[in-house]
């Protein structure tokens, strides 16, 4: 599949977007990729921003690729329609997807490379992510989380997971959720954003750059407790915004 990585934010996107609707119309789809030296709130808000601008331009299936951290895929998911997990067999990834709780946010499960000698390692590991989901509770939406089994190398089982995409879509819309999803979702980066933007004024505030570094050394000496400390800044910053 053709992809095009989107990495940078503000008219540069816009330029991109347009770009690629125009080379790849075809496809109409975007990916975006998320690596871990851009994984900070501020650029989460603005795939956000960007995925609603895709949409705009006519791209109905955009998607996200994390970077299996655990905060990217919750992050991924207050930003996402569907969320997928895709594994591999025999690599502890089900541990791991259990550990971090991404199989609780998880829409679908797909075990990638079910092809050669790895056919029943695959079929395997989906029974085992099968039987973990009955841990589970039932997610709001509604919808039981499906386990399926593909070769991305091979092409199989590819049509039958975007089955499953549009039969989740159809659910979660015929029942409301979709729309309470995205409404839930909006509220959700309006705080994020808010939050994003006092902490970055916060921490560019020359007042504060000149007095951190003395309030972590004393932290660190034990001469203050680390509550003291940030009251003492956060009052000098309310001080000077009042100013």
């Amino acid at each position: 599949m053709q992809c095009f990585l989107l990495q940078k934010i503000g008219l540069i996107s816009l330029l991109l977007c347009l770009q690629c609707k125009i080379i790849y119309l075809f496809l109409n789809r975007v990916v975006f990729e998320q690596r871990n030296r851009y994984l900070t709130n501020m650029i989460v808000v603005n795939f956000v921003n960007n995925r609603i601008l895709c949409e705009a331009a006519g791209f109905d299936k955009i998607f996200v690729e994390t970077v299996g951290v655990g905060q990217s895929e919750t992050a991924c998911h207050s930003m996402v329609d569907f969320f997928l997990l895709i594994q591999l067999a025999g690599t502890g990834d089900e541990l791991q997807g259990i550990k971090r709780g991404i199989m609780e946010i998880s829409d679908g499960i797909v075990i990638n490379k079910c092809d050669g000698e790895n056919v029943d390692k695959c079929h395997l590991a989906a029974r085992n992510f099968r039987n973990a989901l009955h841990f589970f509770p039932k997610p709001e939406s509604g919808w039981t989380p499906q386990v399926m089994c593909y070769s991305g190398f091979y092409g199989t089982g590819i049509k039958e997971i975007w089955d499953m995409v549009y039969r989740y879509v159809d659910f979660v819309k015929a029942n409301g959720y979709f729309d309470h999803r995205r409404n839930e979702q909006s509220k959700y980066w309006m705080y994020e954003t808010i939050n994003e933007h006092l902490r970055s004024s916060f921490y560019n505030s020359r007042l504060i750059q000149q007095r951190l570094a003395d309030a972590e050394r004393m932290v660190l000496a034990g001469g203050k407790t680390s509550f003291a400390a940030a009251g003492e800044l956060l009052d000098a910053y309310f001080a000077e915004m009042k100013k």
